[in-house]
């Protein structure tokens, strides 16, 4: 045998994917969920080193396999013997990494960041000190929302007390018990439309789903270069880590210089026509780059191209005296936002038809099992969403409006991750606001608009959406047979990733306090006031809906139409309406440079060199992912153990 072909096989490990339910993969991703959830939101809400949740490609789960993987090789090079038995293989390492992803996104906004402190009752501690005027409409909130115990809610807000105390856990019980619920609920909801749409999008239109390329470059470890032996890799990995290792030093030791890669903003013009595109700002983040690179060209040139032609508008309806400065403002005119919900309910229902047929024959005999189980759990979510709705006293139309609404955003949000990888999942509109559009929310008691203003908690970013997550699941265990334990690992995933956490940040709160100086104000101080003053907004009557915005909503629902008819109409049409939904999204703003990059450097890519070049530079771009990830990781490891904040790497 070849010594090279003797080496490579050395760093193997086992080919063969177990039978059955690989019961060592749930336990130790099970166990691992704890630790990593402190740990990310430690980094963040503390730390702030790390943006731990909302991104498309989440940190933790990606680190968290490197180490895994890593630690199977030294088992490997170091005890081979033991090695075969203490490696995790390909499908192991696979779920336990969808495992961590679902977990983490539960973990993160529009879940356990904005669910936290309303359960502690942020509403009722602000009512006391800076919004009195909340207490007005408090008392038609159901005591099961939130802790009533003021000195809990106190504790929680002042910190230096502990969360395992009898009193506290008790006043704690029904609202995390019932909070729990409704996000499982959600979690299954999501869950069984990412199962519906699965065959049409992975076996039949074979979408690209940029964000597998990393972990599945992991876990590849029959490859022929496998990553820890290609020179490109480490190049990736040593260029982004620089950056992120200098950078992280700037911010302790101003006198090293600093390298900009995060958004850098530019004044407006001070001539017209100019001065209406207000100001602008670039920013090169690395991974974002590398994501961008893989994507289909017409995907990232749409993300940079509607991006502009939304500041054209904003510069022709300042010309034309509609608003009376330039710039990006989603609420003011042409009401970027308003056209985008329109585009997402179009592009939403339009995927959704798309999947009619495979959706239609999961009743049939013929059927495979787990589409009729996806149908039957999908029924079942919904009830309980709408039997949660009902004890609340949401009135059942709206909250199946709401649902309507939530399902439609996630399928886009998914195809958005399936295409474009993107950098965050980014919806428009809350769904409250999109339903303010659809129906009239002045005929709605204050008690109803009160119980359903604190859904706003579940639906007013959608940045930790799950579908993309569990979609991109479903596609990699493809890859590894593991087709159908994925929904036993994504189901055991969502039930620890919510109730760890609900723990994690109560940990955090009941430690610091909610109002320190020493916690990130807007995850535990800003995030859930959206909430509420979207309540005190509507109780003022201010539930009708401006003509101008209704029409934006039409002409955005319009223009993903036709941009959809156009993309099948004509082969190599260039313009793709995922781009389009998304340009008027604040996200944009920092993500329209990195994707222009990663565009133009693909396009000269293939027409200089073509697609064996482009697969050259592959590994070059994936290092730069996990290069970017790892360096941040380590600064917070460092801030946790110094007690000193840290340098934000992304977004700002």
């Amino acid at each position: 045998m070849p010594a090279t072909e003797e080496k490579r096989q050395e760093f193997e490990l086992p080919a063969k994917e177990l039978d059955g339910i690989p019961w060592r993969a749930l336990l130790i991703g099970t166990l691992l969920m704890p630790p990593l959830t402190l740990f990310g939101h430690l980094s963040y809400v503390i730390v702030q080193s790390a943006r731990w949740t909302a991104d498309t490609l989440l940190r933790g789960p990606v680190v968290l396999l490197f180490l895994l993987v890593s630690w199977s090789l030294v088992w490997r090079r170091f005890s081979p013997r033991l090695g075969r038995t203490l490696a995790l293989s390909r499908s192991e390492l696979v779920l336990i990494y969808l495992m961590a992803t679902v977990g983490t996104a539960l973990a993160g906004e529009c879940w356990a960041v904005y669910v936290v402190p309303a359960l502690l009752n942020t509403a009722a501690y602000q009512a006391e000190t800076a919004r009195p005027e909340w207490a007005a409409w408090l008392g038609d909130s159901p005591s099961w929302f939130a802790v009533q115990d003021p000195e809990v809610i106190r504790q929680a807000h002042r910190g230096n007390a502990s969360l395992y105390r009898v009193s506290v856990l008790r006043a704690l019980a029904v609202p995390v018990l019932a909070w729990s619920v409704l996000m499982l609920a959600l979690a299954l909801f999501t869950q069984c439309l990412a199962q519906l749409v699965r065959r049409q999008w992975i076996e039949r239109e074979r979408l690209s789903f940029p964000l597998i390329h990393l972990p599945m470059t992991l876990v590849a470890f029959d490859a022929p270069r496998p990553w820890w032996r290609t020179r490109l890799f480490w190049a990736g990995v040593t260029v982004a880590g620089i950056i992120q290792l200098i950078n992280g030093l700037n911010y302790l030791v101003p006198n090293v210089p600093y390298i900009p890669v995060k958004w850098i903003q530019f004044p407006p013009a001070s001539d017209r026509p100019w001065s209406g595109l207000g100001r602008f700002q670039i920013a090169f983040y690395p991974f974002v780059i590398a994501i961008g690179f893989m994507v289909p060209l017409e995907v990232s040139f749409s993300m940079w191209f509607f991006f502009w032609l939304g500041r054209v508008q904003d510069m022709v309806v300042t010309i034309l005296g509609h608003r009376s400065v330039g710039g990006h403002a989603p609420s003011l005119p042409p009401y970027h936002l308003h056209q985008a919900a329109g585009a997402f309910l179009v592009l939403g229902a339009a995927f959704l038809w798309r999947s009619r047929h495979e959706i239609a024959g999961i009743w049939r005999k013929a059927a495979e099992p787990t589409g009729r189980r996806a149908g039957w759990a999908l029924i079942g979510s919904v009830g309980v969403i709408l039997a949660w709705a009902y004890l609340a006293r949401i009135p059942l139309p709206l909250a199946t409006l709401f649902l309507v609404i939530y399902g439609l955003f996630a399928i886009v949000l998914g195809r958005l991750i399936a295409e474009s990888g993107s950098a965050m999942s980014m919806s428009p509109l809350g769904v409250h606001e999109t339903a303010a559009l659809l129906t009239n929310l002045g005929t709605q008691t204050q008690q109803s608009l009160v119980a359903f203003g604190w859904w706003h908690h579940l639906g007013e970013r959608l940045s930790d959406n799950l579908l993309p997550h569990q979609v991109t699941g479903m596609r990699m265990a493809e890859d590894v047979s593991a087709g159908r334990r994925v929904q036993l690992f994504l189901a055991v995933g969502a039930v620890v990733g919510v109730l760890t956490g609900i723990w994690a940040l109560l940990h955090i709160y009941f430690k610091y306090g909610i109002m320190s100086a020493e916690v990130r104000d807007w995850p535990a101080r800003w995030a859930p006031q959206y909430a509420y003053g979207l309540i005190q907004n509507w109780l003022r009557g201010q539930t009708e809906i401006p003509r101008e915005k209704l029409i934006a909503f039409v002409a955005g629902g319009g223009v993903s139409a036709l941009l959809l008819w156009l993309r099948q109409a004509y082969l190599g049409w260039p313009l793709h309406p995922i781009g389009y939904a998304v340009a008027g999204h604040f996200a944009m703003q920092q993500l329209w440079c990195p994707f222009f990059v990663a565009w133009l450097v693909k396009l000269l890519t293939m027409r200089f060199g073509g697609i064996r070049t482009y697969r050259a530079l592959l590994p070059f771009f994936l290092g730069a992912i996990l290069g970017d990830y790892l360096v941040p990781m380590g600064w917070a490891v460092v801030g946790l153990l110094s007690g000193q904040q840290m340098y934000l790497s992304y977004p700002h």
